[in-house]
């Protein structure tokens, strides 16, 4: 899964297209993964591996003194919801 579950195949994600799309087009590529393919939007919360130390707490300092915040990244917008739920 190392191999199928590459920097390109996170990349493909990355660049807008939907997981669900990623995920069939990559089990076309490699049908010996179709079934653990399908289970990577179960799984992939297991891949983080935190925060960037201190930068949660620097957040949420700077918007209990009223700044608004705006974080950028090239996070995939079907995990948005699995960050917030893990900061």
């Amino acid at each position: 899964m190392t191999n199928v579950c590459s920097a390109d195949f996170h990349l493909s994600y990355d660049e807008g297209r939907s997981l669900e799309k990623t995920i069939a087009e990559w089990q076309q590529r490699f049908p010996e993964y179709t079934t653990e393919l399908a289970i990577f939007p179960e799984i992939r919360k297991d891949m983080f591996l935190g925060e960037i130390r201190g930068t949660v707490k620097i957040v949420k300092e700077l918007q209990k003194q009223g700044v608004k915040v705006y974080l950028l990244s090239n996070c995939a917008h079907e995990n948005i919801k699995l960050v917030e739920e893990f900061f």
